[in-house]
C-alpha cells in the first residue's frame, strides 16, 4: 500500500521515500551484504543517495506494526550489463568482494555507471578466476558434496554451471567434471518432466479425461507421452529410461543445456552418464 512505503520506490522511481527510521535499518543490512550507499536518479527526475536498489519496497505494517521488505529481486548487482535476473551476483559473492558493490549497477537509475561498470569487471574476474576455480578444486578432492551448495559457498550461481563444466574439463579436473554433469543433467531432466506435467494438468481442466491429451511435444522437439492414468512417478521413470536409453531424448537434452547454461561446450555422451548418481540428484 502506498500509505505504508517508507522507503524505496514503487512506481519506477517517481517517488522515493527514504524515512530515517528504514534508512538506519538499511544501512545496517547493506553493510552487513557489501552494498554501498549510493546516488540514484528517478524516472521523475529526483536524486537521492539510497541503501539498497531503488525500485525495493520498504513498508511499515498499519496492521501489525511490522517492517517488511519487499521487490529484493534487484537487491544484488548483476555480474554482466542486461536485465536478467539470472546473472545476479551471489550473496556470498557480495560479502567477500573487496569493496563494496552498487545494487543499482548498469541500471538507468545510477549516477555512477562508469565506476559501478568498472568495480562489477574486477569482481567478474574474481568469479571466474577465484571462485569458479576453488569450487571445482573443492568438487575434485570430494565430488560427494552437493554441487549448488559447493558454489554457492565460493559465491557463484548456478547460472555458470556450463563455464564450470568447460573449465573442469580444460584442467583436466574429471572428478569435478563428473559431478557438474550429472547436475546439470538432472536439472535438464527436471524441465522436461515439468513440461510433461504441466500439460497433464493444462489437460485436465478441460472437459474430463477424454480431453487429456496424449503426447505433447516440447520446444526442444522431445515427444512426451501422457497416460492419463500414468502417476507422476510412473512418468519420472519413464523418462529417466529414455535419458539412459533414447537418443532421440538424449540430443534435445543437450540443447537444452548448451542454450541455457552459457559456454557449455562438453559434447557427454550418453553412454558416459552416471544414471545411478542423476537418479539420486533428481531424488
Amino acid at each position: 500500500h502506498k500509505y505504508s512505503l517508507i522507503y524505496g520506490s514503487a512506481d519506477i522511481g517517481r517517488h522515493i521515500r527514504t524515512k530515517n527510521v528504514a534508512r538506519h535499518k538499511m544501512a545496517r543490512l547493506c553493510e552487513v551484504l557489501n552494498l554501498k550507499l549510493h546516488y540514484v536518479t528517478g524516472k521523475s527526475g529526483v536524486q537521492c543517495r539510497m541503501y539498497g536498489p531503488l525500485d525495493i519496497e520498504g513498508h511499515l505494517s498499519m496492521v501489525d506494526g511490522r517492517y517488511y521488505l519487499l521487490d529484493t529481486t534487484r537487491l544484488f548487482p548483476p555480474i554482466m550489463g542486461g536485465k536478467g535476473t539470472h546473472s545476479m551476483l551471489r550473496p556470498e559473492c557480495c560479502k567477500q568482494n573487496p569493496v563494496p558493490l552498487n545494487p543499482d549497477s548498469y541500471s538507468r537509475f545510477s549516477k555512477t555507471l562508469a565506476e559501478d561498470a568498472e568495480t562489477i569487471a574486477a569482481t567478474r574476474e574474481l568469479v571466474f578466476g577465484k571462485y569458479i576455480p576453488a569450487a571445482i578444486a573443492s568438487l575434485e578432492e570430494d565430488p560427494t558434496q552437493s554441487v549448488t551448495a559447493v558454489l554457492h559457498q565460493h559465491g557463484v550461481c548456478c547460472y555458470w554451471l556450463g563455464v564450470v563444466a568447460h573449465l573442469c574439463s580444460s584442467s583436466g579436473s574429471q572428478n569435478a567434471l563428473k559431478a557438474v554433469h550429472t547436475e546439470l543433467i538432472a536439472r535438464s531432466f527436471k524441465t522436461f518432466l515439468y513440461l510433461a506435467l504441466n500439460q497433464r494438468e493444462r489437460g485436465s481442466e478441460d472437459s474430463g479425461p477424454s480431453a487429456l491429451a496424449t503426447s505433447h511435444t516440447s520446444p526442444d522437439g522431445i515427444s512426451l507421452s501422457l497416460n492419463p492414468r500414468a502417476t507422476p512417478e510412473d512418468i519420472a521413470k519413464s523418462y529417466l529410461e529414455r535419458l539412459a536409453t533414447d537418443p532421440a531424448f538424449w540430443e534435445p537434452l543437450l540443447k537444452t543445456m548448451e542454450r541455457a547454461y552459457p559456454n557449455y561446450e562438453c559434447r557427454l555422451k550418453q553412454g558416459d552418464m552416471d544414471r545411478a548418481a542423476v537418479l539420486e540428484r533428481i531424488r
